[in-house]
This record gives structure tokens, C-alpha cells and sequence, in this order.
């Protein structure tokens, strides 16, 4: 199971309520063989401080969000690198209610999550190119905090 960004996050989710189901039922039909977390989005306490930058760019609207948009650091020095971000997912219409949704979900709590995690093989990618939403520090928070058996690779 696996996915980027909010996939990754929804993955964590998935596996938190296979555990959750196994634990109040004793078993679960549902396993998860092992996650792969690509660009594992900011989560608790990061987030947390993130949460008033999302809902500042709400606020400020689609057509600011659009113009405020860079340049993508993962392509610095190569023939993408002045390549405009996509915007996956999001329109016009909705983009306050995506963003105001983003700003308001988060991980469940660590050790909700260490407990679902603790015999799931983990594989969490990133790069580290000053992605704020993404940071490289996610990743390695995976490891570090919430499962010391993941391999996080930079």
C-alpha cells in the first residue's frame, strides 16, 4: 500500500484502521504487506505550524495561489528546471474548501500510529529541496519517531 503527498498520509490512515480492526475484532481480513511513502506530507506538530500558511493561501484565493506558485527545486539543473508546478486535483471551485480540509487534517497520534506500523515494512522517499509541504524531515520522522524499522531514503 502506498501513494505521495496526501497518498501517503492516506496510507497511514488505511493501515491505522486495519490495526484498529484486528484489534477489536481479534483479526482482520485485511493485511498490509508493507507501505510506500513518497513525499510524506508535514504531520503533527509540523503541521500544526503550517496549518495558518494553508489557510492564509485559502484566503488569498486560486488565482493568487497560481501566481505564487515556483519553480519546482527537485528539477534545479536540468532541463525542467524552470518547469511551472501542476496543480494535481485542485480546481478553481474548490480550492478554498481543498485547502481549508488540508490545513484541518492531520496523522493520527504517534502512538496510534507506531502501534498499527510496528510489523509493517516501511519504505518512505523524499528529496530534500526545501519542499515546505513535503519536507524531508517527514520522512525521516517516520523512522526516527514512529517506526524505527523504516527505511527512509533521502
Amino acid at each position: 500500500l502506498g501513494g505521495a503527498s496526501m497518498g501517503a498520509a492516506s496510507a497511514i490512515h488505511a493501515a491505522v484502521r486495519v490495526a484498529r480492526e484486528r484489534e477489536r475484532s481479534g483479526s482482520s481480513p485485511e493485511t498490509i504487506a508493507g507501505l510506500v511513502l513518497v513525499i510524506v506530507p508535514t504531520f503533527h506538530e509540523s503541521r500544526r505550524r503550517r496549518r495558518s500558511q494553508i489557510l492564509a493561501a485559502a484566503e488569498r484565493g486560486f488565482g493568487a495561489f497560481l501566481k505564487s506558485k515556483k519553480p519546482r527545486p527537485i528539477f534545479k539543473g536540468t532541463d525542467r528546471e524552470d518547469e511551472p508546478p501542476r496543480l494535481v486535483g485542485v480546481r478553481e471551485d474548490s480550492f478554498e474548501h481543498v485547502m481549508a480540509a488540508s490545513a484541518d487534517s492531520d496523522l493520527p497520534p504517534p502512538d496510534v500510529i507506531a502501534n498499527a506500523l510496528r510489523d509493517v515494512p516501511i519504505l518512505a522517499l523524499c528529496w530534500d529541496c526545501g519542499d515546505r509541504t513535503h519536507p524531508a524531515s517527514s520522512a525521516a520522522a517516520i523512522e526516527t519517531q514512529l517506526a524505527p524499522h523504516a527505511d527512509s531514503d533521502l
